[in-house]
C-alpha cells in the first residue's frame, strides 16, 4: 500500500502480521499447551492476523491504536510504535537477565563441585600438621567458636531488624552491627544486597504510566532542585496532569480532539496574563503531543494554538510565585488557528493577506504566551518533554529574577521582587504575585 495514501487515511505504519508476531510474539504471555494435538482446530487463512490480534490486546496500548487487514496490522500514531519497541527492548532486558542468571547458576554449581572434588583430594593427601603449644591451641579453638557463636547470632537477628520492604529505597534505613570489626564486611555486604532487593522489587511494582510519571519527577528534579523555591512543596505531589477530565470529554473528542490534538498530556484551568494591563483571564492551558493549546474554559473554543517546534525557551523566576512565560518563534504563524488570525485589528486591514498567509506581523502582535497556575513546575515540566519529543532537542529553561518577554510589537522586561506576601491577582488563577505593568517593564511583586 502506497504509505502516503495510509498517513493520509489516519495510520502511520503497515506491517505485516507475520513479521509482527516474529518482532513481537515475545511479549505474549504465557498460555497453557492444548489438551491433544488432535483438538488444536486446522490453520486457517487468516491465522496470522488473529494471532497478532491476540497479542497485541495483551499489551497496555489502547486498542483503537490498530486495525486489522487480511495480512497487515495497521498503526495509529508514532507513539504506538515507540511503545511497542520500548516493551519488546524490557522483555528482551528480561529474557537475557534471565538466561545470565542461569549460566551463572550453572557456572557457580560446577566451580563448587570442582572445588569440593580438590579440597577432598587435598585433604587426603596433606602431610600432617605439627601439634601446636597446648594454650596456644585452646585460645584458637575459642577463638574460632567465639566467632561462630557471634556470626550466627547476627545472622539470626538480623532478619528480624530488616526495615520494610514497602519503604522506598531512598530509605537508609539499617540495624547497626554488633561487631564491626569481626562483622563490617559482612554487613556492607548484606546491605548493599538488601538495598538491590528493595530497588528491584520497587522497580518490579511500577506500570508504564507509573514510569513516565516518574521520568517527569526526575526531568523536574533536573530542572528545578535548589533553582525554584517552591520545588520541595510540588515535587511532593503526583502530576495528574488532566485535572479538568478532559479526556472524558466528548466535546474535547468532537472538536480539537480530531485535529491531532487528541492525547491530553495536561490541562487545566489557568490564568492567562494581558500582557497590556497585567490583569489576569481565566483560560484552559491543554499541552497536547504536538501543541500548547489556549481555549475557553466552558465552550472549549480554541483561542490560540502554540505549536512544540516554535517554543524555543521556558522562563521562570526563583521565587515560589506561579507564573511561566513560554517564548515562541515568530516563524509560527503558519501554524496558529484561522480563527484566531481572524481576529487582526481593523486598523490592520490593508495588512489581511499577510496576516491569513503566513505574515509574521500577526505572530509577533501575539507575542510570547504568560500565564499563572498553581501546577506551574508539572507545567514547565510537561511542555519541556513534549516539546523535546517534538523536535528533538529540549527548550532552555531560564530561571531568572529580571528577563524579557515578547509582548507582541515591543520587549517587555519582567522583574520579580521579593516583597512577602501580596495579595493575588484578578482572575482567581492562583495568587502570591502582584503584577505591575509600566511601559515597557512589568514588575512581578513575590
Amino acid at each position: 500500500m502506497d504509505m502516503a495514501l495510509l498517513r493520509r487515511s489516519g495510520w502511520c505504519e503497515s506491517m505485516c502480521a507475520r513479521a509482527a508476531l516474529a518482532r513481537y510474539g515475545l511479549l505474549a504471555r504465557a498460555r497453557a499447551p492444548p489438551a491433544s494435538p488432535r483438538a488444536s482446530p486446522a490453520p486457517a487463512a487468516d491465522e496470522p492476523v488473529r494471532a497478532a490480534r491476540a497479542l497485541l490486546r495483551q499489551l497496555p496500548i489502547p486498542s483503537a491504536e490498530f486495525a486489522y487487514g487480511r495480512t497487515r496490522v495497521f498503526v495509529r500514531s508514532p507513539r504506538t510504535v515507540w511503545e511497542l519497541e520500548a516493551l519488546r527492548a524490557a522483555r528482551v532486558a528480561q529474557l537475557v537477565a534471565a538466561a545470565q542468571r542461569a549460566w551463572r547458576r550453572h557456572r557457580a554449581r560446577v566451580r563448587a563441585r570442582a572445588a569440593a572434588v580438590l579440597a577432598r583430594w587435598w585433604r587426603a593427601r596433606r602431610p600432617p600438621a605439627p601439634a601446636p603449644a597446648p594454650a596456644r591451641a585452646a585460645a584458637a579453638v575459642l577463638w574460632r567458636a567465639w566467632c561462630t557463636a557471634a556470626r550466627r547470632r547476627y545472622l539470626l537477628r538480623l532478619w528480624r531488624r530488616l526495615p520494610a520492604r514497602q519503604l522506598s529505597p531512598a530509605c537508609a534505613a539499617w540495624p547497626a552491627c554488633p561487631a564491626p570489626r569481626l562483622l563490617g564486611r559482612a554487613d556492607a555486604l548484606l546491605r548493599r544486597l538488601h538495598h538491590a532487593w528493595r530497588c528491584r522489587l520497587y522497580r518490579a511494582a511500577f506500570d508504564q504510566t507509573a514510569r513516565n510519571r516518574m521520568r517527569e519527577k526526575v526531568t523536574a528534579s533536573i530542572l528545578f532542585k535548589e533553582r525554584k523555591a517552591n520545588y520541595g512543596v510540588s515535587v511532593a505531589h503526583p502530576f495528574v496532569g488532566d485535572y479538568v477530565r478532559l479526556r472524558a470529554s466528548a466535546a474535547w473528542r468532537r472538536g480539537l480532539g480530531a485535529a491531532g490534538d487528541r492525547y491530553v498530556v495536561f490541562a487545566d484551568v489557568v490564568g492567562k496574563v494581558a500582557r497590556s494591563s497585567g490583569r489576569v483571564a481565566r483560560c484552559l492551558a491543554v499541552v497536547s503531543t504536538g501543541a500548547l493549546l489556549l481555549l475557553e474554559a466552558r465552550s472549549l473554543r480554541l483561542k490560540r494554538r502554540v505549536p512544540a517546534h516554535t517554543v524555543y525557551r521556558l522562563s521562570l523566576s526563583p521565587y515560589a510565585d506561579d507564573l511561566l512565560v513560554v517564548h515562541v518563534r515568530a516563524s509560527g504563524a503558519l501554524e496558529s488557528s484561522t480563527e484566531e488570525l481572524s481576529q487582526c485589528s481593523s486598523r490592520d486591514a490593508a495588512d489581511a493577506p499577510g496576516c491569513l498567509f503566513g505574515g509574521e506581523g500577526a505572530w509577533r502582535r501575539r507575542g510570547d504566551v504568560v500565564v499563572r497556575t498553581c501546577h506551574v513546575l508539572e507545567l514547565a515540566t510537561k511542555l519541556f518533554l513534549v516539546v523535546q519529543n517534538a523536535v528533538g532537542a529540549p527548550p532552555h529553561v531560564n530561571i531568572a529574577t529580571e528577563f524579557e518577554a515578547n509582548f507582541g510589537q515591543q520587549l517587555v522586561t519582567l522583574a520579580f521582587h521579593a516583597v512577602g506576601a501580596a495579595p493575588g491577582g484578578a482572575g482567581g488563577a492562583g495568587g502570591g504575585a502582584r503584577l505591575l505593568r509600566r511601559g515597557s517593564r512589568m514588575d512581578v511583586l513575590v
